[in-house]
């Protein structure tokens, strides 16, 4: 039976839409159906929906790690983001709505004296993609910091995990593992000096503006920094370059000439493109260490499903 959607069972909708915006690749098709919803109730009627009408979906949230084909999404794209962001704070503890964005939550806890999250200073997304894939820099993670979340689970009810359930590793949580859509965080947080907390987020920003190539449209690093790999051959970037692939361009997708680990869009890239670079930049690296890179980087399919880049290349 078809059933009519609605604002106000499922929030804003649009059909037909270019998934570009929403990825920080700036690259992909549209999808048939973008929704985002503004409230826990209205992303379990959003679920319950396109399960209902059998239409494929893939949750998101800023798109900082995603790839878009350049084919789109023949389904539903549910985006937690703007209408899907409020936070509350009680003492030192913060609970926020999975899609706020990282500059909000950290400009908010900034100005309420609240520490501990400075080094997420200038990293792209929403709080749901960071503890989904336990973002971190400079020796930090969110994971560490994490008190419990909440998420929708296979069967369509909210569940509670804390800290240790999470299973926190590197760039790893047991929501790669589940079909879980991560919807409310509680964090924990310490009391500092506004003035101290705005001086450490700015070094976090100024290194990551040195080390990084922010003046173009990429997913930041594309390569997981295994230990097995740290270990006996150093970071990827450090391999990539030293492989010989810094500059190496296909296309309008170019491995940065600044960090061997980003693949950046130097204008109209697509896809296809940043595939077929990634790809050169695997195989190569096997063909000269023996090792297999990882790729941090996630890819969508035409039917909304998603894998880590490397799983097709």
């Amino acid at each position: 039976m078809s059933i009519e959607l609605t604002e106000k069972m499922v929030g804003a909708f649009r059909r037909d839409v270019s998934l570009k915006k929403y990825c920080t690749w700036h690259i992909g098709g549209s999808c048939d159906l973008l929704i985002e919803p503004g409230s826990a109730q209205q992303i379990q009627n959003a679920v319950q929906y396109v399960r209902e009408q059998n239409i494929p979906f893939a949750v998101i949230g800023g798109g900082a790690k995603l790839l878009f084909d350049d084919a789109g999404v023949r389904g539903a794209i549910i985006r937690f983001g703007r209408n899907f962001s409020s936070l509350n704070i009680d003492g030192v503890s913060v609970l926020a709505e999975a899609g706020i964005r990282s500059a909000n939550l950290t400009q908010t806890l900034e100005e309420e004296g609240l520490a501990g999250f400075e080094f997420l200073e200038g990293i792209p997304g929403t709080l749901g993609g960071m503890v989904f894939m336990n973002a971190g820099c400079s020796g930090y993670t969110i994971g560490e910091r994490v008190r419990q979340v909440w998420a929708l689970d296979e069967t369509g009810q909210i569940v509670r995990f804390s800290r240790e359930e999470c299973a926190f590793s590197y760039r790893h949580s047991i929501f790669h593992d589940r079909a879980l859509a991560i919807m409310h965080v509680e964090l924990e947080c310490r009391r500092s000096d506004p003035s101290k907390i705005r001086e450490r987020a700015q070094q976090a920003l100024k290194l990551r503006f040195d080390k990084y190539p922010l003046e173009y449209p990429s997913c930041g690093s594309v390569f997981a920094a295994l230990p097995r790999h740290l270990e006996h051959l150093g970071p990827p970037g450090r391999v990539i370059e030293e492989a010989g692939l810094k500059g190496h361009r296909i296309g309008d997708a170019e491995v940065s000439v600044k960090h061997a680990n980003f693949i950046v869009n130097r204008g109209e890239a697509t896809s296809a493109d940043v595939i077929a670079l990634a790809r050169k930049v695997r195989d190569t690296v096997q063909e000269k260490t023996g090792a297999a890179l990882e790729c941090e980087a996630r890819y969508v399919s035409p039917d909304c499903q998603i894998h880590r880049l490397h799983e097709i290349l």
